[in-house]
């Protein structure tokens, strides 16, 4: 099994995983394209649970990822207040 955390912004994408059999650490970092996100994801030994606070720039990130780690992986993600209102139509406080 290996957590991952990630810190996700519009240009570059911050990961740490640790795979929790061997111990083994690997942080890498990443151009604003979620492709080799995700494909980084499903290259990590499975299950992935993987975390990360979602904005604007992380939605395209949830989409594919949620397809690729289907089989047993798992990505959760926090939206901020503001943007958990807008996605749900509410108003802003």
């Amino acid at each position: 099994m290996t957590f991952v955390g990630m810190d996700v912004h519009a240009r570059s994408m911050h990961a740490a995983a640790i795979d929790v059999v061997s111990g083994e650490l690997r942080r890498v970092q990443f151009g604003g394209d979620g492709g080799d996100v995700v494909n980084w994801l499903a290259a990590l030994e499975a299950p992935v649970r993987a975390v990360y606070e979602a904005g604007p720039t992380g939605f395209g990130l949830v989409r594919r990822a949620w397809s690729s780690l289907a089989d047993g992986g798992m990505l959760l993600f926090r939206l901020p207040r503001r943007f958990m209102a807008m996605w749900r139509g509410l108003p802003c406080e």
